[in-house]
C-alpha cells in the first residue's frame, strides 16, 4: 500500500535522552508520538524509566514484600536442588580425531603485501552540496521539506 502524501510541514523535537539532546525534524504525517531521535536513544530512555520505576517499587512496602517472597522461593529451590552425578569417564569415540594444526597463510606478512587488495572499498564522488543550511528532513521517512512550524510540536 503506497504511503499517503501530506503537506511537508515539519515539527522539531529535542531528544530527551540525557546523553543526546539533539534537535531533529519530523513531518506531521510520521509524527505518532515520536519523542526520541533514534532507536538506541529510545531504548536507553525506556530502560532508564524502567530502572526508576523498579527503584520506586523496591522502596515501597509492596516491593519489599515481593523481594521477601522471591528470596524465600529462591532459598526453597536451592534446598530442593538435585544434581546429576557425572559419568565416570567419557566414552571413547572413533569419530572424534585429534585436531590437526592449520597452515597459516603468511602472504600478508611479506614485504610486497597480499596479492590483491581485499579491504579496499571504492569511493564514489559526492554530489555538490548547495550553499546554505540543509532543508529539514524527516527522521522517519526521509522526506525533505521547506518549512518548520515553530509553534507546533514542542513538548
Amino acid at each position: 500500500m503506497p504511503r499517503r502524501t501530506c503537506p511537508a510541514v515539519f515539527r522539531q523535537r529535542i531528544c530527551p535522552a540525557d546523553s543526546c539532546r539533539v534537535l531533529f525534524d519530523i513531518c506531521s504525517c510520521c509524527d505518532r508520538g515520536h519523542k526520541y531521535c533514534s532507536d538506541p536513544c529510545r531504548d536507553r530512555g525506556l530502560r532508564q524509566k524502567r530502572r526508576e520505576a523498579n527503584r520506586r517499587h523496591q522502596q515501597s512496602l509492596d516491593g519489599r514484600l515481593d523481594h521477601r517472597d522471591r528470596q524465600r522461593a529462591y532459598r526453597q529451590r536451592r534446598r530442593e536442588s538435585v544434581t546429576d552425578n557425572p559419568s565416570p569417564h567419557p566414552p571413547d569415540s572413533p569419530s572424534i580425531a585429534a585436531a590437526q594444526p592449520l597452515a597459516l597463510d603468511r602472504s600478508c606478512d611479506q614485504p610486497g603485501g597480499p596479492p590483491e587488495k581485499l579491504h579496499e572499498t571504492p569511493t564514489l564522488p559526492r554530489p555538490p552540496r548547495p550553499p546554505g543550511p540543509a532543508p529539514p528532513r524527516c527522521i522517519v521517512c526521509g522526506r525533505e521539506g521547506l518549512a518548520v512550524n515553530p509553534f507546533e510540536g514542542w513538548r
